[in-house]
């Protein structure tokens, strides 16, 4: 039985006839009951659970960056950003058992989009301990929607410590160079880093490019 909020034909939560109600992202959602729910426990469906539990995990711990690196394709398919985080990945996670399912580093995708990027230095500054630096060598100044109104934005993801940074915004000019404060635990860990762009004018709003693998580096 569902309950009624607002009154008549106001908001239904729960099961109402064949449908069930709910509320997601401030808005009303309906969908077909299901009587009988089907949990498949083959080796191949374990498997894929494996596979989509690994990247909600990781979805965590990208969290910061995914707010800004899949809004606008979340807004798009009415879904979160997490979801558009794990659909976007799953290709790229490996494994042929339910306990033992990875992804590399260097094909998580941190963000997705049509915005034009920026091309990143290969090279990661280390040196000063609790930060990591990273240089743009090429805005791709009046490519495609390319605008100096746009924000470059890059992520420091740590393995070992199941966590990342995001990094401040930068425009897009020519020498910009990001920083990344990260914990002193992290001392010794290596980290992997990721850059994107975000659209910064009226038509390009919100929109982000897609997001670029820049290298991974042992902190000091």
């Amino acid at each position: 039985m569902s309950k009624n909020f607002k009154g008549y034909m106001g908001d239904q939560i729960g099961k109402l006839g064949t449908a069930v109600g709910r509320r997601w992202k401030r808005k009303m959602i309906y969908s077909a009951y299901q009587g009988k729910v089907r949990n498949p426990k083959s080796e191949s469906q374990q498997l894929v659970r494996a596979r989509f539990n690994l990247l909600v995990q990781l979805s965590i711990v990208f969290h910061n960056a995914l707010k800004l690196g899949f809004f606008n394709l979340g807004k798009q398919r009415q879904a979160t950003e997490a979801n558009c985080f794990v659909n976007t990945n799953y290709g790229n996670v490996t494994g042929t058992a339910p306990d033992n399912v990875s992804i590399d580093p260097s094909k998580i995708m941190v963000s997705r989009g049509h915005l034009t990027g920026v091309v990143f230095s290969s090279s990661i500054g280390t040196s000063t301990p609790g930060t990591v630096t990273v240089s743009v060598t090429d805005i791709n100044a009046n490519i495609g929607q390319a605008n100096s109104e746009d924000s470059i934005y890059c992520f420091v993801y740590c393995p070992d410590a199941q966590a990342g940074c995001l990094s401040a915004a930068a425009k897009r000019t020519d020498g910009a160079t990001l920083s990344v404060r990260y914990p002193n635990s992290w001392s010794g860990l290596e980290v992997h880093v990721y850059g994107f762009v975000i659209g910064g004018t009226a038509e390009t709003m919100g929109v982000a490019s897609p997001s670029e693998y820049i290298g991974h580096a042992e902190l000091s």
